[in-house]
């Protein structure tokens, strides 16, 4: 005899208990960014970056903070006050837009990042923006670790 369920153990009904966080087990500038964005053509490279931005170097991450992007004023490239409004995400959406108008989605060249990039590159845009000093302290020369003397 067939005993019908009455009740389901708790979070059993929770479909998101079948997500699997994303494995981002690669290094983001390394292994996404320069591949992806600092190859033929050249774009994001230290000799002729594209829209002033470039991912070879060291430091990236303190310039994405530091900067605002070049193709939509007002915004920043990593926003430590909300990072997923930040424009390198953006820039790498399915539908980019600045201010309400369409952009070009980035790379240019060759496939746009998959679920698992796309996933890598918030949380480290997000670690970034959890790291990055209050927005009223000193700015820190990134070659020395000073603080900025200021204009």
């Amino acid at each position: 005899m067939a005993l019908p369920i009455v009740a389901c153990a708790p979070g059993l009904g929770d479909p998101s208990r079948f997500e699997v966080d994303e494995v981002c087990d690669f290094d983001v500038q390394e292994d996404l960014l320069v591949p992806r964005c600092a190859t033929a053509p050249a774009c994001h490279v230290p000799h002729e970056p594209a829209a002033g931005l470039e991912f070879v170097t060291g430091g990236l991450a303190e310039r994405l903070l530091r900067n605002e992007a070049t193709t939509c004023d007002g915004h920043r490239l990593i926003d430590a006050a909300s990072p997923s409004d930040s424009f390198i995400l953006t820039r790498v959406s399915a539908e980019p837009a600045c201010d309400g108008t369409p952009i070009e989605r980035m790379p240019l060249v060759g496939e746009p990042l998959n679920a698992r990039e796309l996933a890598c590159l918030t949380r480290w845009v997000e670690s970034i923006a959890r790291e990055a000093p209050p927005i009223d302290a000193p700015a820190r020369d990134a070659s020395t670790g000073d603080e900025d003397a200021g204009p």
